[in-house]
């Protein structure tokens, strides 16, 4: 299936399935996409180089100095070393809620609650423009701030 990018280049989307009709079917759907403005996904994209250029042309120009430094931290910190191999339309929420509950016996839950919050609006901005088909952030519940247990000391 050949279509034109957003630069205007033409590209190439190869569709396979199990059998004939299968393919034919991918095909058929990839094609009513198209004539509504959907262009097909890039498979190969992952979830690490997305957030790199998420951050850099979509949250930078809308974000303040101090937050868009806190979002690159948590990217470069957590979330590419943790999930950045992932193909981006092949994470699945039980990915994401393994890694969430990893993170949560590592990380403060109020961390673990942020870091959730930027994954779940950097994929709302791929679900927009069309990389991904659903949000899996928005299936995963956040995790319970567990407050810290308070040593009272004693008069003496």
């Amino acid at each position: 299936m050949s279509y034109l990018d957003e630069r205007g280049i033409v590209k190439r989307k190869s569709l396979f399935g199990d059998t004939q009709r299968e393919a034919s079917d991918k095909l058929r759907e990839a094609r009513q996409q198209q004539s509504h403005g959907i262009q097909p996904a890039d498979d190969r994209l992952t979830l690490g180089k997305y957030l790199a250029g998420w951050l850099e042309h979509l949250a930078a120009p809308t974000l303040k100095a101090k937050t868009l430094a806190s979002y690159r931290q948590l990217v470069d910190t957590y979330i590419t070393p943790g999930l950045g191999h992932w193909q981006l339309t092949k994470l699945d929420p039980q990915v994401l809620r393994k890694f969430l509950t990893q993170k949560t016996s590592d990380l403060s839950s109020r961390t673990v609650q942020y870091t959730h919050a930027v994954l779940r609006k950097a994929l709302a901005d791929a679900l927009r423009y069309g990389l991904i088909v659903r949000n899996v952030a928005t299936l995963v519940k956040d995790t319970r701030a567990q407050p810290k247990p308070v040593e009272v000391l004693a008069p003496d």
